[in-house]
């Protein structure tokens, strides 16, 4: 039988590693990928909390295959680790269905189970995506799986010799996994069920143990062991530079190796004195401390001063990049907190806290950075709440939590600036509506059902009736929460993502799991496992919806899908019993066979194969070349977003394209590394003048600047940095002193002669206006490090270096410089010129944009009928794209090049298609260039169906009553708004249509204001 699984198991391999290789893309997608794949190339440190036993593996990879491309060997490893996790779910459905089968059954049903068991989780969606691009998560799924299964080789073994060979294995994987990904600790608290039941058996008081001492253990290896470790050796290091006057990290360096010759000593000293118990648990311990060990990487690659990598120099610093501070990770409640609209306690609004010290080269030794003293805000007791899910994260996300709970709240009287006001606390009831609502059945359970009952499409999700909600294909279930089929257009039910499986693996999930109740030490583990890394992941980040709006989060809980996954394989069992009308065996076990694989795994692969096949999608690497193409040389181009930031880095790292430009992102202005690299050479591009001071940029990025008006006089932002460092500029609250910002207008003086813009001021000439001084207003009620950073950037490198920007359809890293940027291709060129008054206020640098978008592009892949179109592709194509060529087919028009401009239309309308991309704001502008152009034909078909296309999505919307009213309704407002812009707009090229078309939009306001009083709750 051992043969016979081991065939068994290399064919799941191979069939798994297969299907994902002929998936895969050659080059980058979008997301983190791209960083992943430039860290690996070059030894990088990766985004916290690291994954550096991954970046090492994956060097090691890249460096055997070097005669091959980087992104397709990366991408590889995901798939060789994602195709080798399948086997191992084979091994344990078998393991588990060969303990529940009698007697009488035929074992050929434990291998027919255990293979659609581990090909359900093969071809799942969650998995399947992550098995084909350049990722931490499959090999992550890997080391779990392993775990999990040499848990229950632990638990069958009755050699005593192997049982701790077992144990030790599973902490060396435990300790590595970390170096992957920090969650698989987690997987001690169901291990600890397993070890129960082995050494004591299953009772409720032992259950109880089993988990009170599984979370325990979670948490000691997390924060005693793992960081402990750290925050020692962060301890002992700023003594002995402080105090000893050694150099950095060398009391670290000490201290780890007191502790490892301690350990070592105690393993040996347990041994010599029989202290068996003691012995195993040192071992234990030392084995997972090694595994760990992959975590002194981020300090010894820090100190080479890598272009693109996070930095961690001492071990105070490691300690921070771990817990991911820069994310607000660490303050994240868990069992207590405080409501989100909390006030500050009336007596004492403020509190000291613990001073940051940082590591000084210039004074080798370790200063205070930030000394809160009166800083930290104190909030009010009665606002303090059990359980906080609706928790206060420095007045964010307020209107998130509305959104997806009814929350009125109890009110409660405080005093606030002496004045008595009534703010309504959230009940439990309301806090536990959110949890309930977001959390677990919009986090948690709807990727559960996208992967095993069906999905609407893989549009980004923002609770609207029209983007990645789950669906199961019946139609009178799923009109409840995303309408009757009828009302739908057509763009969405065709949509290649849109996938349903009718309810069939779910419920073979549920009917398997029901099955497995007859071997308890299977049911509760494996219920325990699919919870731990199901709702527990939701439970121990406790997400905000600001989180959502990133990107979908599916991928993180595709570890509780494994075991969801080995309960379908177990329905095998069911299904095979039920068929006992069938007298003859064989046949019966060829009819359970077809029912099972037919039902999940051919069904997963059949319907999932065209959304996955990403083997031609190049969209990310296209986008990210047009923006540095479209750059001049030595340019400084500001970007915003990880989504275009880390393809940017893919090809200045890894294919050594354009390293003449830095590319700044506003987001990571915020960190101190981050902007003391920018004042080194890296690769071709020469360094970053900044007159900051070392001290406000090593300020936390929590620290923020008060906009307070003060003057009317325009401030020289090259003055900014004296400004904000004279401590004299303070105004005081609450006792407080703060740091702020005295204006919202700024000026910036150029000298033309010294600076790079002749060419680009020439071509201009004809239609702006050259400028000596910079005159703008930039107000927000808060400023930030990198607001700061940003202009000081500007201010010091504009007469010297091109200064770009990203376009993303919402540019705050422009900070309000709109009117003097020029679109060349796909970014937007600080010069000092506007336009005329009589002009497009839109500046385009015609020669340079065509070239760029017209003769030089590769937009090419949504305009072909096989190759899947990703969301992000669609996202920027809408408001991104569409919009740069729109400006661009404008002021060609503007110029009289009539030919040129009807080339950039029709480029738009061949390469974004409406059955791709669907057609909207950008897409009816250009289409009324057409009318401009006497192509009357071709406007109107374009503006027709754009305005038709908001017009079926509003009588969808308003055909029933959705869930996430508020979302929706907020949605329906935005859309009435654009509709009736644009038929406003059509009435000068087609006045017949403008007329029926009034009337449609009078009688859909009043639908959407009778819809809107049945929905909205507040």
């Amino acid at each position: 039988m051992k043969r016979t699984n081991y065939i068994i198991s290399s064919t799941l391999f191979g069939i798994s590693f297969l299907t994902y290789l002929l998936c895969i893309p050659e080059g980058i997608t979008f997301w983190d990928s791209p960083e992943f794949i430039a860290s690996n190339y070059k030894l990088q440190i990766t985004h916290p909390a690291g994954a550096p036993f991954y970046t090492i593996l994956s060097n090691v990879v890249l460096g055997i295959f070097f005669f091959m491309k980087p992104a397709l060997i990366s991408n590889l490893i995901s798939t060789f680790f994602g195709a080798l996790t399948i086997p191992f779910i084979y091994k344990i459905t078998y393991h588990f269905s060969s303990e529940l089968i009698q007697e009488n059954l035929d074992e050929k049903i434990s291998i027919i189970a255990g293979i659609v068991g581990a090909l359900s989780f093969a071809f799942c969606n969650s998995f399947w995506t992550a098995s084909t691009e350049t990722e931490v998560y499959t090999f992550s799924f890997f080391l779990l799986t392993l775990i999990v299964w040499l848990g229950f080789k632990w638990h069958s073994s009755i050699d005593n010799n192997k049982e701790v060979k077992y144990i030790l294995l599973i902490f060396l994987l435990l300790g590595i996994s970390v170096g992957v990904h920090l969650i698989n600790i987690a997987v001690v608290i169901p291990l600890a069920l397993i070890f129960t039941h082995k050494k004591f058996g299953f009772t409720p008081k032992y259950i109880g143990i089993a988990l009170f001492s599984g979370l325990f253990l979670f948490f000691f290896l997390l924060n005693f062991v793992f960081q402990g470790i750290i925050k020692l050796c962060a301890a002992i290091d700023f003594w002995t530079v402080n105090s000893l006057n050694l150099s950095v990290n060398k009391g670290a360096l000490y201290t780890l190796i007191f502790i490892l010759t301690t350990s070592v000593l105690i393993v040996f000293l347990t041994y010599y004195k029989r202290k068996i118990i003691l012995h195993y648990i040192s071992l234990c311990f030392l084995f997972f401390a090694l595994g760990c060990s992959s975590f002194l990487f981020p300090i010894i690659r820090s100190q080479a001063n890598t272009p693109i990598s996070n930095s961690a120099n001492t071990a105070s610093e490691l300690l921070s990049y771990i817990q991911a501070k820069q994310f607000g990770v660490n303050k994240i409640p868990l069992l207590k907190g405080t409501s989100f609209n909390a006030p500050l306690d009336a007596r004492e609004p403020y509190i000291d806290g613990k001073p940051e010290y940082k590591y000084s080269k210039l004074e080798q030794k370790y200063i205070v950075i930030n000394d809160p003293k009166f800083e930290i805000p104190n909030y009010d007791d009665r606002f303090s709440m059990f359980f906080p899910r609706v928790f206060h994260k420095g007045g964010l996300n307020q209107e998130g939590y509305r959104t997806w709970a009814t929350i009125k709240g109890k009110p409660i009287t405080t005093s606030i600036k002496g004045q008595e006001v009534k703010i309504s606390k959230p009940t439990f009831l309301e806090n536990f509506s959110f949890f309930y609502n977001y959390q677990a059945n919009w986090l948690y359970l709807r990727y559960l059902y996208h992967n095993f009952i069906g999905k609407q499409n893989d549009l980004k999700a923002t609770g609207a009736i029209k983007k990645g909600n789950w669906i199961s294909g019946l139609n009178f279930v799923d009109r409840t929460y995303i309408g009757d089929s009828k009302y739908i257009p057509e763009y969405y039910k065709k949509k290649n993502s849109r996938n349903a499986f009718y309810f069939i693996p779910f419920f073979m999930g549920l009917w398997g799991l029901f099955l497995l109740r007859k071997n308890k030490l299977f049911f509760f583990t494996s219920i325990l496992l699919f919870l731990t890394f199901g709702i527990g992941i939701t439970l121990y980040v406790n997400p905000v919806p600001q989180s959502l709006m990133i990107r979908e989060r599916d991928y993180i809980f595709a570890a509780s899908f494994i075991f969801f996954a080995i309960w379908i394989g177990l329905s095998v069992i069911g299904i095979f019993n039920s068929l006992k009308f069938v007298k003859k065996n064989s046949t019966r076990v060829i009819i359970t066979s077809l029912i099972a694989f037919l039902a999940s795994p051919f069904q997963l692969f059949a319907k999932g194969l065209d959304n996955q096949n990403r083997s031609n999608d190049n969209f990310a690497y296209q986008i990210a070349k047009t923006y540095l193409d479209s750059c001049p040389e030595q340019a400084i181009l500001f970007t915003n977003g990880d989504n275009i930031t880390f393809p940017l880095w893919y090809l200045q790292e890894v294919e050594n394209y354009r390293t003449d430009i830095r590319v700044i992102n506003y987001d990571q202005l915020l960190l101190d590394w981050y902007t003391d690299k920018l004042k080194l050479k890296m690769n071709s591009s020469e360094p970053i003048k900044i007159s900051l001071s070392d001290t406000f940029i090593s300020q936390p990025i929590t620290n923020e600047i008060t906009y307070n008006k003060v003057t009317n006089q325009f401030l020289n932002i090259k003055k900014i940095s004296t400004f904000l460092e004279n401590t004299n500029n303070r105004i005081k609250y609450l006792d407080k002193k703060l740091t702020f910002f005295p204006t919202e207008k700024l000026v910036l003086p150029i000298d033309n002669s010294k600076s790079n813009f002749g060419s680009d001021l020439a071509s201009l000439s004809r239609k702006t206006i050259q400028v000596d001084t910079l005159r703008w207003e930039y107000k927000k009620d808060i400023y930030r490090k990198n607001d700061i950073a940003v202009l000081d950037i500007i201010a010091n490198n504009i007469e010297s270096r091109p200064i770009c920007f990203t376009e993303m359809g919402k540019n705050v890293h422009t900070v309000g410089l709109d009117k003097y940027l020029v679109q060349k291709g796909l970014v937007n060129q600080l010069i000092p010129t506007v336009a005329n008054s009589n002009e497009n206020p839109k500046i385009v640098n015609t020669s340079k944009s065509y070239k760029s978008l017209i003769e030089k592009s590769s937009f090419k892949q949504l305009d072909d009928i096989n190759t899947k179109v990703t969301d992000e592709a669609i996202g920027l194509s809408k408001t991104v794209l569409r919009r740069q060529y729109y400006f661009l087919a404008q002021a060609l028009l503007e110029e009289g090049k009539i030919e040129k401009a009807t080339k950039v239309i029709e480029f738009t309308e061949k390469h974004f298609p409406n059955n791709k991309v669907l057609y909207g704001e950008f897409s009816f502008a250009l289409g009324k260039l057409y009318y401009r152009i006497n192509k009357t034909k071709k406007g109107e078909s374009i503006c027709r169906t754009s305005i038709n296309n908001i017009e079926n999505e509003l009588r969808w919307i308003t055909s029933f009553n959705p869930p996430n009213p508020i979302i929706n309704v907020r949605h329906a407002n935005y859309l009435f708004k654009i509709y009736a812009q644009m038929i406003s707009q059509i009435k000068p090229f087609d006045a017949n249509y403008f007329e029926g078309k009034t009337k449609d939009l009078k009688a859909i306001q009043k639908r959407l204001d009778i819809w809107k009083k049945r929905n909205w709750p507040y």
